[in-house]
């Protein structure tokens, strides 16, 4: 049998409906000491790998100099280059091999 209380002084019904049996409680501002209740507050923390990952999902960090950089270099025909096609190609290979 199990040690832990029910939550309720209710039954669950079929549907998962609780039904109110007698209740002890005189009102919800007057609940007493309820072990367990008493913890402090919940606190989570998320490890650096997930807070990146919000970061990135979110946006993550704007480099504008290196966005303008590239958008002038696209305006002048001058970023496309065959070392950078190659160097992509290379990369794709490698990551489809993996």
């Amino acid at each position: 049998m199990s040690e832990l209380s029910p939550l309720t002084n209710g039954s669950v019904n079929r549907a998962g409906r609780v039904s109110q049996g007698s209740s002890t409680r005189s009102s919800a501002g007057d609940l007493g000491h309820v072990p367990g209740r008493d913890r402090g507050e919940d606190r989570v923390d998320f490890s650096s790998s997930v807070q990146h990952m919000v970061e990135l999902k979110n946006g993550g960090p704007v480099r504008m100099e290196l966005i303008n950089r590239i958008r002038a270099e696209i305006a002048e025909g001058s970023y496309d280059t065959p070392e950078k096609l190659e160097q992509a190609i290379d990369e794709l290979l490698s990551d489809l091999a993996d």
